[in-house]
């Protein structure tokens, strides 16, 4: 009990240097910096029911003002961007060569208040568009009407491999010349086509790993599986000194079964399964993607009108579990910026180590069916001091040997290396530093979002 106040109590210090490291890198935004929820609009909620009657006999009546409506709560899970599935008609001809809005799905008016919303809470918005054969020649200028119109933050383009890098090299320009902040997302929808293509190094400002989604996606909805083909992904990406774009990442995608459906058909509680995979998402590189309905273990098909209606009124075990690795991915800045390096990796069992400046933080994931224990000596962590858990609150003092990590199965913490905190800590630290801290947290978090 001892051990897990003392983790506790460093929590705001950890709040406070989060919010300073934002500050610093708050010039110059990238994708790596978000947290990205993928709303697929027809399955989430229905916020106008005056438009019912245009929905598609296989649609559910989800529109762009349903995700107006339920901003707060994608909020709350700490999210820092919405993605939204295509809201636009995909008709381009001489007589319409702008990006235009299915009418069940609401109007430019509604996009612009969803944008308008969203950068009141310091949230972005990003956009599904579908590459297709059939698009004029001046595809970038409707690309541009339309951020203009609506400030939306970014495309997530669809489908990039319809046509050669030469044509997105001269798009990208187009764009970026318009607005140099606008976020432009590559995705390429298979992992075969994805190898087929290159698309690194031309101005894409991140590109949707598909080899993450495969890897991650068929690993961890089951126990005992070796994970260090996941990892594999970073590595490559570490070696590619072309590379500038971030990783986009995902455990679940709407072109295929869902996590929840691929779990169970393994007799697998997807639960337990998607937590494990989550703390995967959230402290390895690259920006993490979550689909709508993964915070209550959504079930659904192959394909996008085969995903499930959204439910608001279930179980919070997942939300709040998302609420915890948000706050932590925020708040330890090497979570986001810092080197990788795999420091064991047995059939399921992973340590994973993450270092930014003098920020040290290491991820153990157990997706075992029995207890393990790891040795990490002190030629990897720097002795005399202790990993302090910041999921389950565990508390790991160095000894002579190093450091022994014990995690019960199908289990993960998150741990940062801190200076041991000593038994003798003063308890007037607890009731009056504490809640300083956290209230200094809250206004210099509110001071970096004002700039």
């Amino acid at each position: 009990m001892k051990k897990r106040l003392l983790v506790f109590l460093f929590i705001p210090f950890i709040l406070i240097q989060g919010v300073l490291v934002q500050a610093e890198n708050n010039e110059a935004p990238t994708l790596e910096d978000e947290t990205i929820y993928y709303v697929i609009v027809e399955k989430f909620f229905n916020g106008d029911v005056s438009n019912d009657q245009k929905v598609p006999n296989d649609g559910y009546g989800g529109d762009i003002k349903g995700v107006i409506q339920k901003l707060d709560y994608i909020e709350e899970m700490g999210f820092s961007t919405i993605m939204l599935s295509s809201i636009f008609n995909d008709d381009f001809s001489n007589d319409n060569e702008n990006l235009t809005i299915k009418e069940y799905y609401g109007t430019k008016e509604d996009l612009i208040a969803l944008v308008d919303e969203a950068h009141k809470r310091n949230m972005k918005i990003i956009v599904d568009v579908e590459t297709t054969m059939e698009m004029p020649n001046n595809i970038a200028e409707a690309y541009i009407s339309l951020q203009e119109e609506t400030d939306i933050d970014g495309y997530h383009i669809l489908n990039i491999g319809l046509y050669p890098s030469d044509f997105w090299k001269e798009f990208i320009n187009d764009i970026k010349s318009s607005n140099q902040n606008l976020f432009l997302l590559a995705d390429e929808l298979t992992i075969e086509s994805q190898l087929e293509h290159t698309y690194n190094g031309i101005g894409f400002d991140a590109i949707v790993s598909r080899s993450y989604y495969e890897e991650a996606s068929s690993k961890f909805v089951t126990i005992d599986l070796p994970l260090d083909t996941i990892n594999n992904v970073f590595n490559e990406t570490n070696n590619n000194q072309e590379q500038s774009e971030t990783t986009v990442k995902m455990i679940d995608s709407p072109q295929t079964d869902r996590f929840t459906r691929k779990a169970t058909a393994l007799d697998q509680y997807p639960v337990t399964r998607i937590k494990q995979a989550l703390v995967h998402l959230y402290t390895t590189p690259g920006a993490p993607v979550v689909l709508y309905g993964s915070e209550i273990a959504l079930d659904g098909g192959n394909g996008i009108p085969n995903q499930l209606l959204m439910n608001f009124r279930t179980e919070k075990e997942l939300s709040d579990y998302i609420t915890k690795l948000s706050e932590l991915r925020s708040t330890l800045p090497s979570l986001t910026y810092g080197d990788f390096e795999m420091l064991y990796e047995e059939d399921g069992m992973l340590v994973m180590k993450r270092t930014y400046k003098e920020e040290t933080a290491i991820a153990v994931i157990n997706n075992t069916s029995e207890t393990k224990t790891v040795h990490i000596d002190t030629t990897t962590l720097e002795d005399g001091k202790e990993l302090r858990g910041l999921l389950a609150g565990d508390l790991i003092r160095s000894d002579e040997q190093g450091y022994k990590v014990t995690i019960d199965r199908e289990e993960a913490e998150i741990y940062v290396l801190a200076e041991k905190t000593g038994v003798n800590l003063p308890f007037m630290l607890m009731v009056f530093a504490v809640p300083a801290l956290f209230l200094l947290f809250l206004f210099v978090n509110k001071k970096v979002h004002n700039k």
